[in-house]
């Protein structure tokens, strides 16, 4: 299992703590345990004079994230979407044909992905995801799989999108209630 949260100590400046040093460029990857075609993005973070943290966004890591074959099709992250929530705002089913990379830099959101691929050995099943500011993960989102969001607390949440400039780009709403998912 993922440790969600890690403690770095004293001011470190381009490097963290994460069962070893690492540099900022050093992400670590893991595929969710229920979605294997979800992707759980640890990233690196760093106290600045020991109070304040920082977030290492960096747009040339971020591509290493597609597939291989993807990437090759054109696919890269184009869009950046800022969103601020208030506590208790629950949104989606958003079923998009491109990925979301899913990031909340202040607060706190619970985030469910449900695979709504149709002919997929784990359709319809879901796996659910905390985000905050204290803890030091993404989560990519592949194209049709559907996710929803309960904002915790008063939160901000950057939404990545990454697509084909060149194709037609699709979102479409699921009605909330034709999910299953277990709300904090």
């Amino acid at each position: 299992m993922m440790i969600q949260y890690h403690i770095v100590y004293g001011n470190m400046k381009k490097k963290t703590v994460y069962y070893k040093e690492r540099p900022l460029d050093d992400y670590h990857f893991y595929n969710g345990q229920i979605l294997d075609k979800v992707r759980v993005i640890q990233y690196p973070t760093y106290f600045e004079g020991g109070t304040n943290m920082s977030y290492t966004y960096d747009s040339i890591n971020h591509g290493k994230l597609i597939p291989a074959k993807e990437r090759n099709d054109g696919i890269s992250f184009n869009k950046d979407l800022r969103i601020s929530l208030i506590k208790g705002t629950v949104d989606g089913v958003f079923l998009d044909n491109f990925y979301n990379l899913i990031s909340c830099v202040s607060g706190n959101l619970f985030l469910n992905v449900t695979n709504m691929k149709t002919g997929t050995e784990n359709y319809r099943e879901s796996e659910s995801f905390i985000l905050s500011n204290h803890s030091s993960i993404q989560v990519l989102i592949p194209p049709l799989y559907g996710f929803a969001y309960k904002a915790l607390e008063d939160s901000i949440v950057i939404d990545k999108l990454a697509y084909n400039p060149h194709e037609q780009l699709s979102q479409k709403k699921v009605q909330l209630d034709t999910i299953k998912i277990e709300w904090p």
